[in-house]
Parts: C-alpha cells; structure tokens; sequence
C-alpha cells in the first residue's frame, strides 16, 4: 500500500500462505497460470487469519519519529515522514528497534498451515540475535533470523527451520501485550551481517526499501472417507495431499467412485485402530502424520 509523497517507506514485510494462493495441486508461483495467481492474490487477505500490531512502545516511537504503521493485504508496512535532502522529519538512530506482534485470528490456521504452534515460546524473528538472559523475568522464545524466513515460513511436525530456543530480556514489551501471542518481530533500524538494515549507519536512510517475504507452507494430510451411518472407512487417498481453500483435487477409489475434498476443521493426529474398512480388518494409522476425517 502507498503512502503519499510526505511519507517515505522504511521497510516492508510480506506475508503469504500457499493454504489461500494455490489451487487444489497447482502451486502459486509455479504452476497456476498468471491470471489464476492474481485473481487469487486479489483475494488475498492477511487479516482473515492473522492480525499484527506494532507494541505500545513502538507506537509511542513512531508517533515521535513521525512515522506510520499500516497492515496491508499482504503484510505491514513502516514509513516515516520526510525532511529535505531525503533525509526522516525527525532525526532517528541508528540503535533504534521496532517490535511488533502477530496473533492467529483463524482457530483452524494450525489445521491447514504447515506449523507447529508452542503458544509456551513464542517466535521471535529479527535482524539482530538477541541476548541470552538468566534473569527470571526472562521470556523463553524460539528465534529465528530474518534471513532464514524468507524462503519458507515453517516447521511442520518435525521441525526444519533454524529456530533457536532462548530465554532473553523483553522489557520494552509488557507482558500482557504477549499473551496469546504468534510470534514477536524484532526490526532493528541496524541489521546484523546479513541481515536487512535501514540505516547507512549515519542515521540516514540506505537508499533501498529493505522488503522481506515469508512464504507459509499449506499442510498435507491423507485423506480418509468414512461411512456416516457406522464410521467405516470406505476410501482413502495413497498419499498425503495439498489442502488449499480453492480449487479440487479428483479422488476415485477403484470403482471409479468419486469423493469430496475435506474441510480444514476434521484434520486430526494418526491414533490407534480405531476404525475398521469395508472387510472389517482394523485401520491402522501413523501417529507422527496428520489425516483428514470425510464422513459420507
């Protein structure tokens, strides 16, 4: 989202998820053609599931640097209004951060997105690693680089990204604005080799618009039918499949019967026989994997 010519942009961050920009197998970006890609992100809103908010010390910070926050449908953006020469209306340092906090508004976001929630450690991503502390005021967090992002925002059942287990000092956050917190993100106006920086290190802008893209992974499940009338599993699929809130994914079992695609609100952990099939043997399922209940 713009701002108007006064305003000049500090940093831009993007977030998007594959659940609501795919379509059935076709992944955006890769094999959905490019008028499917911009219909889609043109109904693309961050909002339906997620709401991101700057702390209330950073808003006290960008009121007196004169700046704006705004969340857009694809993330948040920073800007800050302009003096001359290019340079912010009121002076900032380069030792500046800003935090902000992301909440999960969708109860079944967990469902459909490729991510282990640990609502005990929040995320925390930054351009900057933080301290360790001792202290018992100390807040347990997973951290993560913001670097280490930008391809792929997850870590499903077993855990893939960098994401460091830590226990650091957050005094510039009350503790109440963490409850039910997603995740804490952490700009520093000067990032870490690396790392996106906003300043030149004169406390002057760099010259770019610093972006970062996080990509959520959409979570494939196995897909089970079973009979309404007793529970029987009638059907399931051979393999884990995409769950996207567009498009169909055909499914057929050897009669050449087809079946619904599932919802994202009967996705389940593998448990103990506890179904039967058609020839009453026990279904048994892994318990490390996540499948879809479809009753018929």
């Amino acid at each position: 989202m713009g701002f108007n010519k006064l305003y000049r942009s500090l940093f831009s961050i993007e977030i998007l998820h594959h659940y609501f920009l795919d379509e059935g197998e076709e992944v955006y970006g890769d094999d959905l053609d490019e008028s499917k890609m911009e219909k889609n992100l043109s109904l693309y809103s961050l909002s339906d599931f997620m709401e991101i908010r700057p702390s209330a010390k950073t808003v006290q910070v960008l009121r007196n640097m004169r700046s704006r926050f705004i969340q857009t449908k694809v993330g948040f953006q920073v800007a800050t209004a302009e003096g001359d020469d290019d340079k912010p209306f009121i002076p900032f340092s380069s030792e500046l951060s800003l935090d902000f906090i992301a909440r999960i508004k969708d109860p079944f976001f967990e469902n459909y997105t490729n991510i282990t929630i640990d609502r005990s450690r929040p995320i925390f991503l930054s351009n900057q690693t933080p301290a360790d502390s001792t202290e018992e005021t100390a807040i347990p967090i997973r951290f993560c680089l913001f670097s280490d992002f930008e391809t792929s925002l997850t870590n499903g059942e077993t855990p893939t990204l960098p994401m460091e287990e830590k226990s650091i000092d957050l005094p510039e956050i009350d503790s109440r604005e963490l409850v039910g917190a997603f995740a804490i993100i952490r700009v520093h106006l000067t990032g870490e080799a690396g790392e996106i920086t906003l300043t030149n290190g004169a406390d002057e802008f760099n010259g770019t618009l610093p972006e970062v893209s996080w990509i959520l992974e959409n979570r494939a499940t196995t897909w089970k039918y079973h009979r309404s009338s007793d529970s029987v599993q009638v059907h399931a699929s051979s393999g884990e499949l995409p769950l996207t809130k567009y498009g169909y994914i055909t499914i057929k079992d050897a009669d050449d019967k087809q079946y619904p695609n599932p919802s994202v609100n009967m996705i389940y952990n593998g448990e103990d026989n506890v179904y039967k099939d058609k020839s009453d043997a026990l279904v048994s399922e892994d318990e490390t994997k996540k499948y879809s209940r479809i009753f018929i």
